[in-house]
């Protein structure tokens, strides 16, 4: 840890700011500091360091180097961090999120759509698997009600009031 906080500039590796998020979190900050954790492992410091002969540092080290290991962090990250926001807005004991979840979900998936240069085929999978999500877990009419009643979204968009599902959503509750 001594060595890695040299090399990342006394930056840690694991973030702790929302209790369901450290993983990705801690994933984004790994993916920050690759340059850095690479120049690492391949230094005279680490080749010195008597935990760098060990069988499981010896396969971290080959991980971490090889270039394959880094497109699904990048992959994952460009679909968790929008949602992470949506979240930690979910999260909040102080404010009330109920007016702002669904714009926020609608948020999260235009910007995974731009992430991915619009290219439908490489997030149309992740984008099932949170709409079945959504639909079973997450969504309920009382968050369309929220948004229509929110006067930040209601005014500026005035063809929400046309909007059938939102208003369908309104109607069931």
């Amino acid at each position: 840890m001594s060595l890695s906080r040299q090399f990342t500039n006394k930056r840690e590796l694991v973030r702790h700011v929302i209790r369901f998020a450290t993983s990705y979190l801690s994933l984004q900050r790994l993916h920050q500091k690759k340059r850095n954790l690479r120049k690492m492992l391949t230094s005279d410091e680490w080749s010195n360091n008597k935990l760098s002969k060990e069988a499981n540092e010896r396969e971290a080290t080959k991980i971490v180097l090889m270039p394959l290991f880094w497109n699904p962090v990048v992959f994952t990250l460009k679909v968790m961090v929008p949602l992470i926001h949506v979240f930690g807005l979910m999260d909040k004991e102080r404010k009330a999120a109920i007016g702002y979840l669904h714009e926020a979900m609608e948020k999260a998936k235009e910007t995974i759509m731009k992430s991915f240069n619009n290219n439908e085929s490489k997030y149309n999978d992740v984008f099932t698997i949170i709409d079945n999500r959504w639909t079973c877990e997450l969504h309920r009419p009382l968050h369309s009600v929220g948004q229509v009643l929110n006067p930040k979204f209601y005014y500026s968009n005035l063809d929400m009031e046309y909007d059938l599902k939102v208003l369908m959503d309104c109607m069931l509750t």
